[in-house]
């Protein structure tokens, strides 16, 4: 069965929502789809006519059916089955508990990379050195633009002396990080992947954070800070985190398509209080 392109399950909240955008995606935008779910779960396309239309819900044995006919994975049929769940759930406090279901299964999608081999991974020790601070990362990133390409462009950009500079950039070198060739200066092979349980994780993040609140004096108007404490529903908040991290997602598949014309930090705090 062809499709043109999948939405993500992981942005939505609403089972009925996903299938109707879903179906939207097969040739003829879906046209005569309905009759053949209804063969496979075999029940009558009226019925079917009247979940997706109407105010029925499926049954949750025709969920797994369902998820089989469009040919979810695991990890999606267990979020399709949690929407469907807690839509049929009868009061808050299972509603609440398919919720927390939910988030969790969106922070299993998020992490899947995480499981992906790892290749030309560094060692842990040169990690925590890179990890120590932003500049490493600043560094090796600028690299990838035309424009950088030695130790004196660096030096306009970070202000650092230069054997400070190329202290940093003889490391990132030595660990694949950066490679030095005719052109001069470039992205290596190297990766500093990070797990979610990994310690260096909260340095990586206070570091980047902490030269964001350098940025605030700076008023460049091309950059965008926003806080917003609230009160909003346990509905908008789990959308809200949807939507956030299917953001990431596309950010890491489309980042390295794209051409390396300027450097960037991206923050996002979301969190409970």
């Amino acid at each position: 069965m062809s499709i043109k392109t999948r939405p993500s399950i992981y942005e939505y909240l609403d089972y009925k929502e996903y299938i109707i955008n879903l179906a939207s995606t097969y040739p003829k935008g879906g046209r005569g789809l309905f009759g053949k779910m209804a063969k496979a779960l075999g029940v009558s396309s009226v019925l079917v006519s009247q979940i997706f239309k109407g105010a029925k819900d499926l049954q949750l044995d025709h969920a797994i059916l369902l998820c089989k006919f469009f040919e979810l994975n695991e990890l999606e049929t267990e979020y399709f089955v949690a929407l469907l769940s807690k839509q049929r759930a009868g009061n808050k406090t299972l509603r609440d508990f398919y919720n927390q279901q939910i988030f969790q299964l969106q922070t299993r999608a998020l992490n899947l990379k995480n499981h992906l081999p790892k290749k030309n991974e560094v060692s842990e020790e040169s990690k925590t050195e890179f990890y120590s601070s932003w500049i490493y990362s600043a560094i090796r990133q600028s690299c990838a633009l035309e424009e950088v390409k030695t130790i004196e462009d660096l030096q306009e950009l970070y202000s650092l002396p230069p054997h400070i500079l190329q202290e940093k950039v003889n490391f990132l070198i030595k660990n694949n990080l950066l490679v030095k060739n005719k052109e001069g200066l470039n992205l290596g092979i190297g990766s500093t992947y990070l797990s979610k349980e990994s310690s260096l994780v909260h340095s990586h993040r206070k570091n980047w954070r902490l030269k964001a609140i350098d940025s605030f004096s700076n008023n460049n108007p091309e950059d965008l800070f926003f806080v917003a404490p609230m009160v909003i529903s346990e509905d908008l908040a789990v959308k809200l985190r949807a939507k956030f991290v299917e953001m990431i997602k596309e950010l890491y598949e489309e980042a390295p398509k794209a051409a390396p014309e300027v450097t960037c930090c991206l923050n996002i705090d979301f969190f409970r209080f």
